[in-house]
């Protein structure tokens, strides 16, 4: 991560009216900017009213659907730039463990270029099927951590996150802001119970914000996500969140090999050998059916 240094400010909320911006340790108000910024774009501040936007290291983004019977928009929406590392959080229980979700963010940050590591929140919660699920993951090569909130475990995260422009992603009520207090120690972040009817997390978080915790790391805490499109992403781009698939993909008999239907498939026969994890092909197979590849 840039150290944050005169004359470059970083982008910390971005508002109707107006934009905040960290500048040499100290949060300023702009306004009447006429560039589009976004969370953690860095930027040279020329005056109180204009500014360099400098190159960016990547974007996140993610396809947001405008569902309506006169509309089936799907609008990119940019969450944050400039990002060193995503933590992909996710809670044991309360509300639900979905690793189908996982799976969805690991393809949303391949395309972005943006490495991450998953946090298992709320380990202090009762679920049968856990280990498991943590070790299809970590058998992939990703960094895994977990935590409880009777045993907040900020000093690992801490030592993940130092030096870096960190961005938490998940599902609304799954702990975000509730671990980005405990590092920052600088202000209660609000936080919400999870919806008992629908087991649903409640959006606290309603804007992307970042947060120094030192001179040079930043927390980029974004609002809680309920649904993932990946209609407008290619096959490329969905097999590339299926990273084990590499290693087989050349035993397919077809070229264009799409690992469902056709004979003589490399993944498909590393399934059978318990080579890649079923319901991992099984997630693959459930995103492919929903975008029509």
């Amino acid at each position: 991560m840039y150290k944050i240094k005169q004359p470059i400010g970083i982008v910390k909320k971005v508002q109707k009216d107006c934009i905040s911006i960290i500048y040499n340790n100290q949060e300023m108000i702009y306004k009447n900017i006429k560039e589009n910024l976004y969370v953690g774009d860095k930027c040279i501040l020329k005056n109180t009213d204009s500014l360099i936007l400098l190159p960016r290291k990547n974007v996140l983004s993610r396809y947001k659907s405008d569902n309506t019977k006169y509309n089936n928009k799907q609008e990119n929406q940019i969450i944050a730039t400039n990002i060193d590392l995503a933590i992909i959080v996710v809670a044991v229980d309360n509300p639900p463990l979905h690793p189908r979700f996982i799976d969805r963010y690991i393809i949303l940050l391949k395309k972005a270029k943006i490495p991450f590591i998953i946090l298992f929140n709320k380990t202090d919660l009762q679920n049968s099927n856990l280990q498991n699920i943590i070790n299809i993951y970590r058998d992939l090569g990703i960094p895994i951590v977990t935590n409880s909130f009777i045993d907040n475990n900020t000093k690992e995260i801490k030592e993940l996150i130092c030096n870096k422009n960190v961005i938490f992603i998940g599902q609304s009520g799954v702990g975000k802001s509730t671990i980005i207090s405990a590092i920052t120690q600088r202000r209660q972040i609000k936080t919400q119970e999870v919806s008992s009817q629908s087991k649903r997390g409640k959006h606290t978080t309603t804007a992307t914000e970042l947060y120094l915790w030192n001179p040079t790391s930043a927390i980029i805490d974004s609002p809680g996500i309920r649904s993932i499109s990946l209609k407008n992403y290619t096959l490329q781009d969905i097999e590339e969140g299926f990273m084990e698939f590499t290693k087989y993909k050349n035993h397919c008999f077809y070229k264009d090999c799409h690992h469902v239907q056709e004979d003589n498939c490399g993944i498909k026969n590393a399934v059978l050998k318990g080579k890649i994890s079923s319901k991992r092909y099984q997630s693959y197979l459930k995103i492919l059916q929903e975008v029509g590849k």
